[in-house]
């Protein structure tokens, strides 16, 4: 079997790029900032000789991808951390949006790029569980950071950040993991899926459990459920009863997990039941009227790509916590008005729509017709983007290590059309 080099660098590319993504923390821990950026860099060059190889360069094959490709020039525009004296970060996300608009010009790589989300995700599955029966080597993990990842209970319940500085980046690396698994289950029939799938499906849903983050836990499931509503339309009556059953069936799980591990969930239910004014908005009242305040003051071209957390500084920060001094606004849709006004919000909503388009033109002309791979791929990325909007009320997936995966993802629904367009 003949295997040609551009297959190959892709799929180290691919490696590259996600593999740092999942590891992102641990790579700068252990070896620091400047060897994390080689990496991508490495992976952004295999992409540009795969793509040179294959001939899918080209101004037609963009047009698709050119929301987002816009996004990526208004965040270098009026960019504060660059007027403070950091690259890395605008580097990377430039990185990460120019690999994903080259991938977006050619299929047969998405469901490689899923299997390995699918395995780098699956190392913080595996290390949140282990850790949940064996915190005590949680301290060999804890003595990289040189502190306790918050969400740990100061080390204690070291399970819930896991190989991360942050039990909110545990969650969402699992939560991934869950979207792209699921979403493969979404479009097989009853009889096709596996033991094994459903098996590993229920080790991530414990895992994500685990961390205690409960919007993670509510709008990745909620993603999988419109998923499946929206490629299996023409029964939805049928399989309604069935949703039902089985949100009950969790409960009822739920109920005799609590037994077993009532410290664990003691800390997860009090977080649903205790919903309160500060439980709820979790202290973002005051970070959503700031970037409120600051929208109303420039609201066409906004202050400019990542100024509000300099203007959180100035405004809210408590002048004590330095890990709390550059916090984002956890709402994706204000921090976009906030930084890029109204011109940044109408492009970021036209990437959306355009993505939300192909995927309804694709459902239609796949579901039941394609082939399973392309259905998967289609529900991947489709997911994701459904996960994303949701997330983004209350995250920053915009501007972390969600957005890496999240335009691969973007990248690998747009390729179902490349052979079209």
């Amino acid at each position: 079997m003949k295997v040609s080099l551009a297959r190959i660098l892709s799929d180290i590319g691919l490696v590259l790029l996600i593999g740092s993504a999942f590891t992102y923390e641990l790579i700068r821990a252990v070896f620091g900032n400047m060897p994390y950026i080689i990496i991508v860099v490495c992976g952004a060059i295999c992409i540009t000789v795969w793509a040179f190889l294959e001939r899918t360069l080209s101004l037609s094959g963009l047009k698709k991808f050119l929301p987002w490709i816009l996004i990526g020039i208004i965040s270098i525009w009026r960019n504060a951390e660059i007027a403070h004296g950091v690259y890395d970060t605008e580097l990377l996300f430039i990185l990460y949006v120019y690999c994903a608009c080259v991938l977006s010009a050619k299929k047969h790589w998405q469901s490689k790029a899923s299997y390995i989300i699918e395995f780098f995700g699956g190392l913080h599955v595996f290390a949140t569980i282990i850790l949940f029966f064996n915190n005590g080597i949680y301290s060999y993990i804890m003595s990289l950071w040189g502190y306790a990842p918050s969400g740990t209970d100061y080390g204690a319940a070291g399970y819930r950040a896991g190989l991360t500085t942050h039990y909110s980046q545990n969650a969402t690396y699992i939560v991934l993991v869950l979207l792209i698994v699921g979403s493969r289950l979404v479009c097989k029939k009853k009889q096709e899926r596996s033991k094994i799938e459903l098996a590993w499906f229920l080790i991530i849903m414990i895992a994500l459990l685990l961390t205690s983050k409960r919007g993670h836990l509510i709008f990745g499931v909620a993603a999988l459920v419109i998923v499946y509503y929206i490629l299996n339309s023409a029964k939805r009556d049928s399989k309604r009863f069935k949703l039902i059953a089985g949100g009950l069936g969790l409960s009822i799980v739920v109920v005799i997990l609590f037994q077993i591990m009532p410290t664990t969930f003691n800390v997860l239910l009090g977080r649903f039941v205790n919903s309160g004014y500060d439980d709820v908005t979790s202290g973002r009242l005051p970070m959503w009227a700031l970037a409120i305040s600051l929208f109303s003051k420039n609201p066409i071209l906004g202050i400019g790509w990542f100024g509000y957390k300099y203007q959180y500084t100035t405004h809210l920060w408590d002048g004590y916590n330095l890990k709390n001094a550059l916090l984002n606004t956890h709402n994706v849709y204000l921090q976009i008005l906030c930084e890029t006004g109204i011109v940044g919000m109408g492009v970021f909503v036209l990437g959306v729509v355009n993505h939300l388009k192909y995927m309804m033109y694709l459902t239609r002309k796949l579901n039941g017709r394609g082939d399973l791979q392309d259905r998967s791929v289609l529900a991947i990325s489709l997911g994701m983007m459904i996960f994303f909007l949701m997330y983004s009320v209350t995250g920053c997936c915009l501007y972390d290590l969600t957005f890496y995966i999240f335009i691969i993802c973007v990248a690998m629904g747009l390729a179902l059309r490349s052979e079209e367009s």
